[in-house]
């Protein structure tokens, strides 16, 4: 991994969040970019028929977003919380202050080769549910095609042991590809992979299991990688297995993939999932349909 990009408001969890990305990426021995986008002023109609920027205002917003980066910057370029084996790694941080729309910005002009990783922070008001389907992560999804690791705030960083990963079992060759990146990312970490996948009833499970084993004969044959561990549960209430999951398996990142009728949508696309974020509180890897990174 090159590059972690850190989309920030400055408000306390999106610097909780840096702070997060800022250990992730001593780990994995990544630079970080800081981002963050605000509002163009409105254009004022001119009798001609052309219009002016509001510079006094704009001026105001660019140098406030510079300034406030910068000091993130500083507060992150710290050796305190690097584990002893990584205290002589620091990750360069570099800053990037946009007008526009946050995933425009990013599309046209922030994302380059070598980053890998979008992170961001989640607001306390907000239920799990409603931040993965709230219309600024779909549209980061949709539009930036890059794994987005979101950070609850009431999660600290610490070693990221294992990685469970939510597997749909539907589409084979794009669980092989989402497993197949996902032990890039946890070679750098030097993480367990644990595949799940719920299932209801026999029925399901005699389909699973056989599907399963075939993503895992798949992978085998393609990747060395020892520290990958599958296992099927059975469990009608998605979200209250997925919990339970995550507390007895002592899970550290919990992954999924976004697609339109997929798991991830089953677990937080119905009201009762309402209060999800009081349950799991891990952060959550979100991968795109068709992931762009995790190389």
């Amino acid at each position: 991994m090159k590059n972690i990009l850190v989309l920030t408001d400055f408000s306390d969890n999106a610097t909780h969040a840096a702070e997060y990305a800022y250990q992730l990426g001593v780990k994995a021995k990544a630079g970080l970019t800081l981002c963050n986008t605000f509002m163009a002023p409105v254009i004022v109609p001119e009798m001609g028929g052309g219009g002016v920027w509001i510079e006094d205002e704009y001026n105001l917003q660019s140098e406030s977003s510079k300034l406030q980066l910068k000091h993130l910057q500083k507060r992150l370029q710290r050796p305190e919380g690097a584990d002893a084996a990584d205290v002589n790694f620091q990750p360069v941080i570099n800053t990037v202050s946009l007008p526009g729309i946050l995933a425009d910005v990013i599309v046209e002009n922030i994302l380059e080769e070598g980053t890998e990783l979008i992170v961001l922070g989640t607001h306390d008001k907000d239920s799990l549910g409603d931040i993965l389907l709230g219309n600024e992560v779909k549209e980061l999804i949709e539009k930036v095609n890059f794994p987005l690791l979101l950070v609850p705030a009431a999660v600290n960083y610490k070693k990221i042991k294992k990685i469970a990963f939510a597997i749909e079992l539907q589409q084979e060759d794009n669980d092989v590809a989402v497993v197949r990146k996902l032990i890039r990312f946890a070679e750098l970490l030097k993480a367990d992979i644990f595949l799940v996948h719920i299932f209801n009833g026999q029925d399901e499970k005699t389909v699973a299991e056989a599907r399963l084993n075939r993503v895992l004969k798949i992978v085998g044959a393609k990747e060395s990688y020892p520290h990958l561990t599958a296992e099927l549960f059975d469990g009608k209430n998605l979200e209250k297995t997925l919990d339970k999951i995550c507390q007895d398996k002592k899970i550290d990142v919990l992954s999924m993939v976004h697609q339109q009728h997929s798991f991830l949508q089953r677990v937080f696309g119905s009201s009762h999932t309402k209060n999800m974020s009081d349950h799991i509180d891990v952060p959550l890897l979100v991968i795109p349909h068709e992931p762009g990174c995790v190389k």
